[in-house]
């Protein structure tokens, strides 16, 4: 778990290190409440291991204030369609 700018931060460095390609192209993303549901693809190949991911991808991110106070992705969409309530 990441927490705060300086979380943030070190979760970026550790994305970069880990690929050498790592790409999330967007198709729809969208206020459902105070939540952004955003889906997609991810598109990533391993620095060391040479493994690829072309995935279905989603994330939510939920705002409360106007602060961001949480983020969830998935390699999937229906997660993220059931975190923000538009699939059982």
């Amino acid at each position: 778990m990441f927490r705060g700018h300086a979380g943030i931060r070190e979760a970026w460095h550790n994305v970069r290190a880990a690929w050498s390609l790592y790409r999330v192209d967007v198709d729809d993303a969208r206020m459902v409440g105070d939540d952004v549901l955003v889906l997609g693809r991810i598109f990533a190949r391993g620095e060391s291991s040479g493994i690829e991911i072309d995935s279905p991808w989603s994330a939510v991110v939920r705002f409360r204030s106007g602060l961001a106070v949480s983020a969830w992705d998935w390699l999937d969409h229906e997660h993220a369609l059931e975190a923000v309530g538009l699939r059982e």
